[in-house]
């Protein structure tokens, strides 16, 4: 039972470290865009 409940845990943190990554990644491809944008210009 505590087995169980310590891999759904993980399962959730695991899940939220990956949308941390994602919205991170995001982030910088936004800043990284606007810096060429303004380079450019």
């Amino acid at each position: 039972m505590i087995l169980l409940l310590l891999l759904l845990l993980l399962l959730l943190l695991l899940l939220l470290l990956l949308r941390l990554i994602e919205y991170l990644f995001y982030l910088y491809m936004c800043i990284h865009m606007q810096i060429n944008l303004n380079f450019y210009i």
